[in-house]
């Protein structure tokens, strides 16, 4: 039993040699405490108390001295499978907290010692037998609240990181989510709750992820319990768990701004210069977005308008444009505009427009202005030179017809080519495209003349109301302007002239005049067609560049027949660039292919003369023979 506070003296310990717990629960849960029986022979101290019989003298006692308990690890285990190392207190409890992941026997000593001089501890050893038992999972919620939209579409939410089977020795363990939901109807699809692993900085860590779709219009804040199974033993008397602590997240969900809308007439008419112009039930079928919206503003404005035909711009065509709370359309085109245009008119309420919310809309009508007549204005004749090859591209010429005065306004449709006089002189007829571009593909070879009628084609209009014509209103027909009579001329093409010739000549120096005939050869004055046929082709002959080491004492020159005479002046020799061009008697129409061939690029070498350098020895006997070494260049 235990001795009275008031003894103090070394005393015999005795207890329990065996002690047998299980593995500790999760570090910081508290402590496990094993009370052993303590023995202890008492010695009394102080001035009073039976003396031993052969001392008769009443003597003052020794002084009270202090106890305290020494534990000491026999089996070479690290103290690091402890959390809380193991230590006796004064009134004989063993406290210590093991290492979740260790299990297995620790031999340990126990001594108990007091404060005397030289003191002796009396000792006891013991055997801990430490019990494998199942560890409750664990995990961290990553937030407390999520805030969702509805009818978003599906989404998935991390709530929960680091999460564990319990100890190292339970990775095999099979983990589980055990949830409750306070508020399922919010749900289009019910949340599916899952583990996956992330490797994060070379760790792999555990995920807690929820998957799940709101239902269109709903809100609420969701309730979610959420714990952690593993599918190890439960028994809680033999010290396994398998589910963790309990833990909360709340899930916000609200309605998403849904944005405005209406119907509107899609396609609308009006006449060049109609002044203001009022379009009832313009808008119809306007709806705020949803049931929950009703209370909100709705406005309309206009967002942009796109030119689909005409000649004149998109910007600037509304001089007012508004729609009435009715829906009806006022609207004023501005001065001298026509064409067809497309309109894009935005719907916008006041709620919040941050995604996923939306508060506006777009509509896109389309509008057509009918200018009042159209008139062509082109050149009367096109002259042009014949193609000589098939493969030769059509000729365009932009901007040919154009519209003046009020016609400027009106809504070109298409410029149809009809009635042409001759078509033989083209590979395919001539077209005109909507902005007034003329298009030939002379026939190849052909030459000659040929006329034909333009027409201009415009857009249909009404007097009133849309193109299919109201009650009480008059719709014409496509509108033609008078016809536009073009006369085109094709005329004949001079091709340059075509040659051979040696492309390189070499002489002496010092040789005198020179005269290479057959120089040029093969000369043809540049095609096979009749106006070409009695040509007469001349050569001219030209220096590149001033000449370094050559000059002329009479200058090249090529007669008709292609005999080239030259003379170099005398001691000259080296190398001269000469250009050869040959230019027939036929037309120089800018339009036309060049009358002159290209320059052909031909060398002169000049070789010179043997000359004695020196004569080695210079001075030899008058009689008998002798040897002499003459240098020349």
């Amino acid at each position: 039993t235990e001795a009275a506070p008031s003894v103090g003296a070394t005393s015999g310990l005795k207890g329990a040699v065996a002690i047998e717990v299980r593995a500790s629960p999760r570090r910081l849960e508290g402590l496990l405490y094993v009370r052993s029986a303590l023995y202890r022979d008492e010695l009394q101290c102080g001035p009073v108390g039976p003396l031993s019989a052969r001392n008769d003298v009443l003597g003052e006692g020794a002084a009270c001295q202090d106890l305290a308990f020494q534990v000491s690890l026999l089996t070479g285990v690290s103290d690091a499978i402890f959390v809380t190392r193991p230590y006796v207190t004064l009134d004989g409890v063993l406290k210590f907290e093991l290492d979740k992941n260790y299990f297995g026997n620790v031999d340990a000593r126990v001594g108990l010692v007091d404060s005397g001089k030289d003191a002796v501890p009396f000792a006891v050893d013991f055997r801990l037998h430490v019990l494998q038992v199942n560890q409750a999972p664990t995990f961290e919620i990553v937030t407390q609240k999520f805030a969702v939209f509805d009818d978003v579409g599906e989404e998935t939410l991390l709530f929960a990181t680091n999460a564990s089977p319990g100890s190292d020795f339970e990775v095999m363990q099979v983990l589980t989510w055990v949830t409750t939901l306070s508020h399922g109807d919010v749900f289009a699809t019910p949340p599916v709750f899952a583990l996956h692993e992330e490797v994060i900085d070379g760790w792999p860590i555990l995920m807690g992820t929820m998957r799940f779709a709101i239902a269109p219009l709903a809100s609420g804040v969701v309730t979610v319990g959420l714990t952690l199974q593993d599918n190890g033993q439960s028994e809680v008397s033999q010290g396994h768990r398998n589910t963790s602590t309990n833990a909360n997240i709340t899930i916000e969900v609200m309605r998403r701004n849904r944005p405005p809308a209406f119907s509107a007439l899609m396609n609308l008419t009006t006449a060049e210069s109609a002044g203001e112009q009022v379009v009832e039930g313009f808008a119809v079928d306007v709806t705020p977005g949803s049931r929950f919206e009703a209370s909100q503003n709705i406005s309309f404005s206009l967002a942009g308008v796109a030119a689909e035909s005409g000649m004149h711009p998109a910007s600037g065509l509304f001089s007012a444009f508004g729609i009435r709370p009715d829906g009806a359309l006022v609207y004023s085109v501005a001065p001298e505009r026509a064409g067809d245009f497309h309109v894009k008119v935005d719907i916008e309420d006041d709620g919040p427009s941050a995604p996923p919310n939306s508060n506006r809309s777009s509509t896109t009508f389309s509008l057509s202005i009918t200018p009042a007549s159209a008139d062509i204005t082109a050149p009367p004749l096109l002259s042009i030179f014949q193609t000589l090859s098939p493969d030769a591209p059509p000729l365009t010429f932009p901007n040919f017809f154009t519209i003046s005065g009020a016609s400027q306004r009106f809504n070109v449709t298409a410029y149809i080519v009809s009635d042409i006089s001759n078509p033989a002189l083209f590979a395919s007829p001539p077209t005109a495209s909507p902005s007034g571009a003329l298009r030939v593909h002379p026939a190849p070879r052909a030459t000659g003349n040929a006329s034909m009628l333009v027409r201009l084609i415009t857009s249909p209009h009404c007097d009133s109301g849309d193109a299919a014509g109201p009650a009480g209103g008059e719709c014409t027909a496509a509108g033609a302007s008078l016809p536009h009579r073009l006369t085109i001329v094709v005329r004949p093409t001079n091709a340059p002239p075509r040659f051979g010739l040696q492309p390189f000549l070499a002489a002496v120096e010092g040789a005198g005049s020179q005269e290479i005939t057959g120089f040029i050869h093969s000369i043809n004055p540049g095609s096979d067609l009749p106006h070409e046929a009695g040509q007469t082709v001349r050569f001219t002959i030209t220096l590149d560049e001033s000449p370094d080491f050559v000059s002329f004492a009479e200058p090249p020159r090529i007669d008709m027949e292609g005999t080239l005479r030259f003379m170099v002046k005398p001691g000259q020799h080296g190398v001269a660039s000469l250009a050869v061009v040959g230019e027939d008697d036929g037309g120089r129409d800018p339009l036309s292919f060049n009358a002159s061939s290209v320059p052909v690029h031909i060398l002169l070498k000049v070789f010179p003369n043997p000359v004695i350098t020196s004569v080695v020895p210079r001075v030899g006997p008058a009689a008998g023979g002798g040897r002499i070494t003459i240098h020349g260049a």
